[in-house]
Parts: C-alpha cells; structure tokens; sequence
C-alpha cells in the first residue's frame, strides 16, 4: 500500500503487507461497543500509520 487507506471491517489474514506513507485504520467501522477485527500478518514491512481502539477499562493497574 502507497499512501493508502485501509478501513479494516472484518478480520484478515495477510502472509505479506508491505506499506508506504499509509493508514490502516481499524477504528473506521463504527464505535459500538465490542466491534472489532483482527488482522494477522506474516510480514510487516514499512512506515505508516495504526489507528485503533482499546477497551481498557478495569484491566490491568495504573493503565
């Protein structure tokens, strides 16, 4: 991907993502509570960008 968007909606399995001046945005699909997908990846290479979203409240101390 070369200065790309990717709005990640449903899990995916990659064996290569090689990335430039990219985002990969796993945050587009909406803000309900306990949407999420994952993206496994054999090779990552490059500089871009992750944008995501974490459920962390309660878990773990001082976070």
């Amino acid at each position: 991907m070369n200065n790309s968007v990717w709005n990640v909606t449903s899990n995916s399995n990659l064996d290569t993502l090689a990335l430039s001046h990219s985002t990969v945005d796993f945050a587009s699909h909406g803000s309900t509570a306990g949407t999420f997908a994952t993206l496994n990846v054999e090779n990552l290479s490059g500089n871009s960008t992750f944008i995501m979203r974490a459920d962390v409240v309660g878990e773990g101390n001082g976070v």
